[in-house]
C-alpha cells in the first residue's frame, strides 16, 4: 500500500482547487486564474493538479483546461443519454446540454469523449462510438 502524502499547506490548496473546479462545472479556470482567485501561486496550484490528476479527481481536456472528475462522468451521462435518443449532437447542442458552457470548454470536452472513445467525430457532429 503507497500513497502520497502532501504538506499540509498544499494538501489544503488541493482542497480548494477541487471545491473550485466542482463549482464552476463547465467553464473553469486556468492555472493563472485559479491562483488569483485562490490567492496562491501557479505554481503551487500546478503541482496540486499534478497530485489531482494522478489520483484521477481532475482531467485535463486540454493545456490548461482541467475539469473535475465528478464533472466529466456528468457530461458522459449527459451526452450518453443524449445520444441514445439523438444519434448526433453538434458542439452548440452540446453546450446547451451543459447549461451555459462556452463553446472554449464544450468543444475541448467532445474532443476528450472522441480521444478516450466514447464518440466520434462524423463532419459536425458527434455520434456514439
Amino acid at each position: 500500500d503507497h500513497s502520497i502524502d502532501l504538506a499540509p499547506a498544499l494538501k489544503t490548496l488541493r482542497d480548494e482547487v477541487d471545491k473550485l473546479l466542482y463549482e464552476e462545472g463547465f467553464n473553469t479556470s486556468s492555472i493563472t486564474e485559479m491562483a488569483s482567485k485562490l490567492k496562491a501561486d501557479p505554481e503551487s496550484i500546478h503541482e496540486a493538479l499534478s497530485y489531482m490528476l494522478n489520483a484521477k479527481e481532475v482531467v485535463r481536456v486540454e493545456e490548461d483546461i482541467y475539469f473535475h472528475s465528478k464533472r466529466i462522468e456528468e457530461a458522459r451521462e449527459k451526452l450518453v443519454s443524449y445520444l441514445n435518443k439523438n444519434e448526433k449532437i453538434t458542439v452548440s447542442q452540446f453546450k446547451d446540454l451543459l447549461h451555459g458552457a462556452s463553446r472554449k470548454y464544450a468543444l475541448p470536452l467532445l474532443i476528450h469523449f472522441d480521444s478516450v472513445g466514447l464518440t466520434e467525430r462524423d463532419g459536425d457532429v458527434r455520434i456514439l462510438r
